[in-house]
């Protein structure tokens, strides 16, 4: 398995396994097949739902558990009208709870709760699911004090841009390990992964393979010819598009062969002209909703 260094020296591996919407059997059978195959990071957040699950192949010790890599994020009480919507309950100052409860007591609660969901003693690596304006900076200081406790091996963010990682940068000793965002050949975002890149944060790219099916992407001309050229399929093309580039793809499914084939990418190396031929089919088309106070949506 092909790892990097997070900026605290923790490895992590270079491709994970995406959970949501899986539940049940089906997610915990699609996880025996991928550890089977090599898969060792599980990507899952406290609204997903799933962690229990996950928390069960855990306890199982098919692998040893210092063997897996196991990411969750802390989010607002979920939706369940909404995948990606929330109620307001919690890192919401308007919301009637925040006025009892400290941002300290909120995040030590839900971490606790997934750390007896997942059956662990800690967490690989905590995220931040959204950029919550209200209390950002009070959130990722709760979580850099059980981070230093212990809890956890590293802690990062999701859904962040620039302002966000820098208003962290700057009012924080600890700066996050990783970003983990949306990105595509038809949405680059060079400019956040330059960021990234120069605060040595890692960026991890979540639903890799959401835009497998785009005319824009399947018609192209240089999408054809790589395709060709390697004897690859559009989901590995994508894949290798974002290991090419540092980037940790976290991509889903439940075909053990499609499995496979997204694990089996690390021995194809595109050409730099090829990734900058790829990637300039960008259109900054925003495929998937991020916090809604992120500029430009």
């Amino acid at each position: 398995m092909q790892t990097y260094t997070l900026s605290n020296g923790v490895k992590i591996p270079a491709i994970g396994m995406g959970t949501w919407p899986l539940k049940g059997n089906l997610l915990k059978e699609t996880m025996k097949h991928a550890i089977k195959i090599g898969y060792r990071m599980f990507d899952t957040a406290d609204n997903y739902d799933n962690e229990s699950d996950i928390g069960e192949i855990i306890a199982s010790k098919i692998v040893p558990r210092e063997e897996l890599f196991i990411t969750t994020k802390i989010s607002d009480e979920k939706n369940n009208n909404c995948p990606w919507s929330s109620t307001g309950k919690y890192f919401y100052k308007s919301s009637p709870y925040m006025k009892e409860h400290s941002v300290r007591e909120v995040v030590e609660m839900l971490v606790n709760k997934s750390l007896r969901s997942l059956k662990t003693d800690y967490i690989d690596c905590l995220i931040i699911h959204w950029p919550y304006p209200d209390y950002l900076l009070e959130i990722w200081d709760s979580m850099c004090i059980l981070y230093k406790a212990g809890k956890f091996r590293s802690i990062g963010v999701s859904n962040c841009r620039e302002r966000h990682l820098e208003k962290i940068i700057n009012n924080s000793s600890i700066a996050p390990m990783v970003n983990q965002v949306s990105i595509s050949p038809l949405d680059t975002r060079e400019t956040l992964l330059k960021y990234n890149k120069e605060h040595n944060i890692q960026t991890m790219c979540y639903a890799p393979l959401m835009q497998r099916n785009n005319n824009t992407l399947r018609q192209a001309d240089i999408i054809k010819q790589i395709m060709d050229k390697y004897n690859i399929t559009i989901e590995q093309l994508l894949l290798v598009w974002n290991v090419n580039q540092g980037i940790i793809p976290i991509p889903k499914s439940t075909s053990e062969q499609r499995l496979k084939s997204n694990f089996n990418i690390f021995n194809i190396r595109f050409t730099k002209q090829e990734i900058i031929n790829i990637s300039k089919l960008n259109q900054d088309l925003q495929y998937l909703p991020e916090s809604k106070y992120c500029p430009g949506l």
